[in-house]
């Protein structure tokens, strides 16, 4: 039987720890234990935190998985290419991990290459001056958080400095990134990718409480786009995967449409969405089984994809 890790066992991903038992492999789950609810449907679970990467490892030396693989979580999509990468295993590398999950750097890498991203600025816990030259209102963001944590709207300078605070309090590196805010409908742009080639699967409409702190509510699929709009943001994404370095695995990209439609790029995720976004959504909206493709991929399989 072969085995597979998986990381993280929180609710979104007992879908994938479910599916990757239907298709016959054995789970070895690691996750923290508090809130572990996949815990119960893996064949082995390992009760350490999923950033414990180093002792993942050596566990996993022993263990000698076909694949490593998450869903639906930043934190845990670092662990799944560090061990991918030192086990010989399919996954992205060190430097797309990074890329993909640090919102600073990933903004620099994107408008190095031209594509569209609001200006923005970078602020660390020593440097005490806040960024010049941009203009409100502003969006202020932990650059290492994803689902809405620690990010706020800010209309004018009294508002800045709370954000701020709030923000570093979120982030793990303490890295807070201001960025213009840009007024418009957000998006998500579902694909997965197999050595390099990018495979759209699904556009997701969001709905949020708005400002200030833009706490997801809903999703949509598909999006209430044009064709014209839709394959002008394909190759908008597929082109902003390949300067990241993007090879394998599912994407989840958040875009602003402008009421001028200027597309506007939020972030690029190289992991499903959240929200039951890819778990659910899209194979109820399309027939894809996203969650066994990411499985597939995980252990060197290509994808069906049709």
């Amino acid at each position: 039987m072969n085995k597979i890790i998986i990381i993280g066992a929180n609710n979104f991903q007992v879908p994938l720890i479910k599916k990757a038992n239907e298709m016959g492999l054995e789970t070895h789950v690691f996750a923290w234990e508090e809130g572990a609810l996949g815990k119960q449907f893996a064949n082995y679970f390992y009760p350490i935190s999923i950033i414990e990467k180093e002792q993942i490892l050596e566990i996993a030396k022993n263990i000698k998985p076909a694949g490593v693989v998450s869903i639906a979580s930043d934190l845990a999509s670092i662990t799944v290419n560090y061990l991918a990468n030192a086990l010989g295993l399919t996954g992205n590398s060190l430097h797309c991990a990074e890329s993909t999950t640090d919102k600073y750097r990933m903004r620099a890498i994107l408008s190095k290459n031209g594509l569209p991203c609001p200006r923005f600025c970078l602020l660390n816990e020593n440097r005490k001056t806040l960024c010049e030259g941009l203009t409100y209102p502003l969006i202020v963001k932990p650059t290492d958080r994803s689902g809405s944590r620690g990010v706020t709207k800010v209309v004018d300078k009294n508002m800045l400095e709370p954000a701020v605070q709030r923000a570093f309090s979120e982030s793990f590196k303490k890295r807070v990134i201001v960025e213009e805010f840009v007024e418009g409908k957000e998006y998500s742009i579902e694909m997965i990718s197999w050595q390099g080639e990018h495979h759209f699967i699904q556009t997701t409409e969001k709905e949020t409480t708005g400002a200030p702190y833009f706490v997801e509510k809903s999703q949509h699929q598909p999006a209430n786009l044009e064709k014209e709009m839709v394959l002008k943001i394909i190759e908008i994404i597929k082109k902003s995967l390949r300067v990241l370095g993007v090879e394998y695995g599912a994407s989840h990209s958040e875009i602003i449409i402008t009421p001028e439609n200027e597309i506007f790029i939020t972030e690029i995720g190289a992991r499903m969405g959240g929200d039951y976004i890819g778990s659910d959504l899209v194979k109820l909206s399309t027939g894809f089984d996203f969650v066994k493709a990411v499985i597939d991929v995980a252990m060197g399989i290509k994808p069906k994809i049709e």
